[in-house]
């Protein structure tokens, strides 16, 4: 069967993109991850980024769904890859 045609994101294609961060079940709830966020968009902004993306399995029981928007990323649509759906989040940068 043919992959579901739900690719739909209101982000432009070179939006830089925050591909991964992960804390050990053991560290998690420690505030690694908002800290690991915050470096990532100090180096951003200082490279005069003023939006970013990152991707993550759209599935209620990802954690992660609700930690990306408790730090003010917005959703902007869906992606369908490697057989599984992602939510698109953005985060919009003040200067630095």
């Amino acid at each position: 069967p043919n992959p579901p045609r739900a690719h739909h994101t209101e982000v432009a294609p070179d939006t830089p993109e925050l591909i991964l961060i992960y804390a050990a079940p053991e560290a998690r709830g420690r505030g690694l991850g908002s800290a690991l966020v915050r470096s990532v968009e100090h180096r951003l902004r200082h490279l005069n980024v003023t939006q970013y993306q990152v991707r993550t399995v759209a599935d209620p029981s990802n954690r992660a769904l609700a930690f990306y928007q408790a730090l003010g990323f917005t959703p902007a649509g869906t992606a369908f890859k490697q057989g599984r759906f992602f939510q698109v989040f953005t985060r919009t940068l003040d200067a630095a």
